[in-house]
């Protein structure tokens, strides 16, 4: 997935970023125990993506595939 920004394409490409250790622990250091995290039906959704915006506040979305929906 290639990183993306809403306004003005100042710097384009991808991202790294350190996970948890508070969520790592417990569900895995991998996108999906975000998911776990916030209690997304895996059997239902597959997180492929995270999505931040925001400065003071913050917004976060997870891109999830829809299993049911989709055909693979």
């Amino acid at each position: 997935m290639t990183a993306n920004v809403l306004y003005n394409n100042d710097f384009i490409g991808t991202v790294a970023a350190d996970i948890s250790d508070l969520i790592a622990v417990k569900f895995g250091g991998n996108l999906e125990s975000i998911g776990k995290y916030f209690e997304i039906d895996d059997k239902r959704f597959s997180v492929i993506g995270i999505s931040i915006d925001g400065t003071a506040e913050f917004t976060l979305s997870l891109i999830c595939v829809d299993k049911v929906k989709t055909s693979f």
